[in-house]
């Protein structure tokens, strides 16, 4: 049985646990774990699920749920591909810097950039710079419409809990007679 490299060792570990599977976990690699998981496929081949969130029936149908890329993962970036959008959004970030001068830039003119831009907005938005250099352009340039990444649920949720952070963390000054809090917001 072969397992798509999409299927990450957390996600392998969380269809274990919802499927129920006595498949021990912790402790292990991921090669080991599909090595694991693929022996117990083979020797049940004819076990029946119940209810569960992925809907599947037997093991048939999770060796092919396993077999297939995973439906979770919006983006699948390998190195190459993340390196490849933090150098064009650097680039994006130089050109702002630069004062929006396409003569100082790469790019050969607007469409060149718009593009750029495009791609950068729906697969970066896991990686930080990709992200400050869509701020930057949103903030420089008068575009017709604004530029919005596309983030997947995880990122979502963490740039969700670094904004409640900041709004709680606030700057505060102390005097030794009595306790002044300024709010430099």
């Amino acid at each position: 049985m072969n397992i798509h490299n999409s299927h990450n060792k957390d996600f392998l570990v969380k269809i274990i646990k919802l499927l129920k599977l006595p498949i021990k976990y912790s402790n292990t690699t991921k090669p080991n774990l599909v090595d694991n998981i693929s022996y117990w496929c083979e020797t049940n081949e004819k076990f029946k699920f119940t209810r569960n969130p992925l809907f599947l029936n037997n093991t048939k149908d999770l060796i092919e749920y396993l077999s297939n890329a995973n439906i979770n993962k919006k983006t699948l970036l390998c190195v190459k591909d993340r390196e490849k959008l933090m150098k064009f959004s650097r680039r994006i970030i130089s050109f702002v810097d630069n004062g929006c001068d396409y003569d100082l830039s790469i790019f050969k003119d607007k469409d060149d950039l718009h593009f750029t831009i495009l791609w950068v907005c729906k697969y970066g938005g896991s990686i930080s710079t990709c992200r400050r250099s869509i701020d930057l352009i949103n903030k420089t340039l008068p575009p017709d419409k604004k530029y919005e990444m596309s983030y997947d649920d995880e990122t979502e949720k963490e740039l969700r809990e670094k904004e409640i952070h900041k709004a709680l963390i606030t700057p505060k000054f102390h005097r030794k007679d009595k306790k002044i809090i300024l709010d430099f917001n």
